[in-house]
């Protein structure tokens, strides 16, 4: 792992829990909930797939 990894991984983590906190704070309505859940679903994509590549490079 590369330090670009690290900062990708890092950043889609980050932006996860910033995506729980926001979700717990107050329960989004409407547009904003569809968007809100489009953007988690991509970015748990986007956090495993990274994850996986780095498993790949360690091997």
């Amino acid at each position: 792992m590369n330090a670009f990894d690290l900062i990708s991984v890092f950043l889609y983590v980050q932006f996860l829990v910033l995506f729980i906190l926001s979700l717990k704070c107050k329960p989004p309505e409407g547009k904003h909930a569809k968007l809100l859940v489009k953007m988690a679903w991509f970015l748990i994509a986007g956090t495993v797939i990274l994850l996986i590549q780095s498993l790949f490079r360690l091997f």
